[in-house]
């Protein structure tokens, strides 16, 4: 059952990408250079990338490993197809400078990505730590046989 709700999750994830993605791409293909319309062979492109997108990002959601160590795997494995599908399909192996524009371009990109999603967790995270009620680690509770209220009895009297 775990295995199949993994791969909800992944199916989810790589069709937002996807639908992302070839949604950019068509948009820049008729609004800059007719060139850049995706072709069949990009179409493919962008469904692998989309499917491995989505299966790397369970990555970021493990709790075995720390954060830093999620984000080089998320990245290693993003740029790994990012590679295989886009830079050898696309031709940029022949020449050194495209080849290294290229993956620059993606670096860039992960980067500006991975700072605003972190820092979107790190102030969501802080909101909702905020809005929980304090809990003391270390004082015991009423109920507890060693109970003993805080200021006496004072507080049953009606003093305050």
């Amino acid at each position: 059952m775990k295995f199949l709700t993994a791969a909800r999750r992944v199916l989810i994830r790589a069709c937002v990408f996807y639908t992302v993605l070839i949604t950019a791409a068509y948009f820049l293909g008729t609004s800059v250079n007719a060139a850049w319309l995706p072709t069949a062979p990009t179409v493919v492109s962008l469904l692998v990338f989309s499917l491995w997108l989505g299966l790397s990002r369970e990555f970021l959601s493990s709790d075995l490993l720390t954060a830093p160590i999620r984000v080089v795997l998320h990245f290693l494995a993003t740029f790994l197809v990012y590679f295989l599908t886009f830079l050898t399909l696309g031709g940029y192996l022949k020449n050194g400078g495209s080849l290294f524009t290229a993956a620059a371009v993606y670096v860039f990109v992960y980067a500006v990505c991975a700072v605003v999603v972190l820092l979107w967790r790190w102030l969501t995270a802080e909101a909702a730590s905020k809005a929980k009620p304090y809990k003391s680690l270390f004082a015991a509770r009423e109920g507890d046989e060693h109970y003993t209220p805080q200021f006496g009895d004072d507080r049953k009297e009606g003093r305050k």
